[in-house]
């Protein structure tokens, strides 16, 4: 009986075949390819893998952010006209006070030689009984803190805070000119820059006397090279000498603690109260 297949073992009838050269290359380049395959299979793998994982990682990172720019503080939003004027206006307006002998009743802030700001209105005071009768009339019937002293009595020739502040100490029934800050939010991002502002901190009052936190903010002195200046031509507003900062990022504090917060700040909102029209 015969086998149809050769036999497993090699003999004499059946010697074992060597493979030609042409069959090596052949099974090499068979492997070879096999191998670029699986190779190019898994670098196909590795890069969407990592794809996928750059995905969710800027996935994570988009979510982050929008959640912190949730989170971050928003001023709310300003009213275009405050008395009919543009909300960043500000406002003149006066009062007549019958105030007899000396000081009308309020403190006023004169750091700044251009500003003479109510600081403070003292109980009882000719100015508080005025604002007392005239609750019920036009907001610019009241006098408030940082409101600006304009000139008072017939005599306008004080000019400087320090000297406003002594013709309002004169006697008899006088007329006070003041105005209204106007107000707006300024969006700030240094980007690495410097300020490059000045500032007075408040604390000087009826031009002598020397008494820190009477007023919160800081006094725009001077603006130089730095991001405020940077913003220029892009933002709606920009600081100017006399404006003063009262808040940053809706916290106040004193000079000391404000220029601290401006100093560790990147992007931050600034409630600015100013008094210069353009």
């Amino acid at each position: 009986m015969f086998s149809c297949c050769a036999p497993d073992i090699e003999t004499d009838e059946y010697p074992k075949v060597s493979a030609s050269d042409e069959d090596v290359v052949v099974v090499a380049k068979a492997a070879a390819a096999a191998e670029a395959k699986a190779a190019a299979t898994a670098e196909a793998e590795a890069a969407a893998k990592a794809e996928a994982v750059a995905a969710a990682e800027a996935a994570a990172a988009a979510e982050a952010a929008a959640a912190a720019e949730a989170a971050r503080y928003k001023p709310p939003e300003l009213p275009e006209t405050h008395f009919n004027y543009p909300m960043a206006k500000s406002v003149p307006f006066k009062i007549m006070v019958n105030k007899g002998k000396g000081n009308p009743g309020i403190d006023v802030e004169t750091s700044c030689d251009d500003l003479c700001l109510v600081c403070s209105i003292k109980d009882n005071s000719p100015i508080f009984q005025h604002n007392e009768e005239n609750q019920a009339g036009s907001e610019l019937s009241i006098i408030r803190a940082y409101d600006q002293v304009k000139g008072c009595g017939a005599d306008r020739s004080a000019k400087t805070a320090s000297a406003i502040a002594s013709a309002i100490n004169a006697k008899g029934p006088m007329n006070i000119s003041f105005q209204r800050p106007g107000q707006v939010n300024v969006h700030v991002k240094k980007t690495g820059e410097e300020l490059g502002v000045v500032f007075l901190k408040p604390g000087k009052i009826n031009g002598f006397q020397d008494k820190p936190g009477c007023l919160d903010g800081l006094i725009v002195s001077s603006i130089g090279p730095g991001a405020i200046q940077s913003m220029k031509g892009s933002a709606p507003y920009i600081l100017k000498p006399t404006d003063v900062i009262v808040e940053i990022d809706g916290k106040t504090g004193s000079a000391e603690d404000m220029l601290k917060m401006l100093e560790e700040a990147e992007d931050f909102y600034l409630k600015v109260y100013t008094y210069v029209w353009d």
